[in-house]
């Protein structure tokens, strides 16, 4: 376990790190960044809080003190009640900005990895390629992993805060597959199944992809800078396309891949044109292996 620990804190951290963002959902909406400073910065505003009229009967009870302060803003916003999608969606959206920046972790450990210990390990593996493929693959997976779980976690604490109907009747991603009523019955594993292409599927393309071009350029700036302006230059061009309203604009933006909006598309076709960076990534890898030896 300790060893476990030692050789993943990385990805446990990057786990949790990626439930706070999207927690930001849930505690934007009950404002409780603005009440927690207020409280901590202005002196009466604790004590104003808790004897107003409408909750110096309801909680005369509880000592006033933050703890309590936090206590009451989420007993609250449960009574008035949340829409799990609203809060699942908005928690998650912001993976549309930094999808290709997590993939960037894979990309820093294999190029650490690359640049000193790799080809010892060649050796021992016989096959260079076969390593590097593996490598790759492994630090991807972990990335995924890691997104795909930390999803399903602040997933599953929405469904306990969430009180109120769903704030939609259907979603896109799988529309043109699944049946219509598959979201409403089903939403839970809806957003599974969503997230495995959104919180998996995509993360793990870019990461390879991001991981491929350390095999191109020795500069890790520059490796930095490939998989940045690829996401982000893409999303620009397919937003100019849908400001001239070209068809299949859609399909060009993987920030709406990330977003699975109310656009009409289909899944299929959709998923394939976004793991455009892994099968980039892929032969990237093969070619570049293709005539080193161990």
């Amino acid at each position: 376990m300790k060893f476990y620990l030692k050789n993943n804190y990385i990805y446990i951290i990057v786990g949790i790190l990626v439930i706070l963002l999207f927690s930001h959902a849930i505690l934007s909406s009950v404002n409780f960044f603005e009440i927690t400073f207020r409280a901590l910065s202005e002196p009466d505003y604790i004590h104003n809080f808790f004897y107003n009229s409408d909750r110096s009967f309801a909680f005369s009870n509880l000592e006033p003190n933050l703890f309590n302060v936090w206590r009451v803003i989420f007993k609250e916003a449960m009574e008035f009640g949340f829409q799990f999608d609203v809060l699942v969606i908005f928690g998650a959206s912001v993976m549309q900005i930094l999808l290709p920046v997590f993939s960037l972790i894979g990309a820093y450990y294999f190029y650490r990895e690359y640049n000193s210990i790799l080809a010892m390990e060649a050796i021992r593996e016989r096959t260079y390629r076969k390593l590097v493929i593996k490598r790759i693959i492994v630090n991807a997976l972990k990335i995924a992993i890691t997104l795909y779980l930390a999803y399903f976690v602040y997933m599953t604490l929405m469904n306990f805060f969430a009180t109120g109907n769903l704030g939609a009747s259907s979603r896109t991603l799988f529309g043109d597959i699944l049946d219509p009523s598959f979201y409403v019955e089903h939403t839970y594993f809806y957003f599974l199944l969503e997230a495995f292409v959104t919180m998996f599927m995509m993360p793990l393309a870019y990461t390879v992809f991001a991981q491929a071009m350390v095999l191109v350029f020795e500069d890790f700036k520059k490796v930095i800078l490939v998989p940045l302006t690829y996401y982000y230059g893409v999303t620009m061009i397919g937003y100019v396309m849908a400001a001239l309203k070209m068809p299949f604009h859609v399909y060009f933006n993987p920030s709406l891949m990330m977003a699975s909006g109310t656009y009409e598309f289909n899944t299929i076709l959709m998923i394939l044109i976004n793991m455009l960076p892994l099968f980039i990534g892929i032969f990237i890898m093969i070619d570049r292996t293709r005539y080193v030896e161990s």
